[in-house]
């Protein structure tokens, strides 16, 4: 894990277009939804690593399928 990697919540939200309210509630689900992964806990603080969270995206990428079955 590289340190510059590292991000608070507010700071993800002003990076992605996700916002701070939609983190924190895939935080609160994260041991649901896979993001567990991604998190960084130092005292009570919650941080998340930004590659990890990268990687959670794709897995959550909704892949269009052509007709035929081909992808788009």
């Amino acid at each position: 894990m590289d340190v510059k990697n590292i991000r608070s919540v507010q700071q993800l939200a002003a990076e992605t277009p996700i916002s701070e309210s939609g983190w924190r509630y895939h935080l609160l689900h994260r041991h649901e939804n896979g993001l567990d992964a991604a998190v960084v806990r130092l005292g009570g603080r919650v941080y998340l690593d930004v590659e990890r969270v990268g990687e959670w995206l794709e897995t959550r990428r909704e892949v269009r399928q052509a007709p035929g079955g081909g992808a788009m």
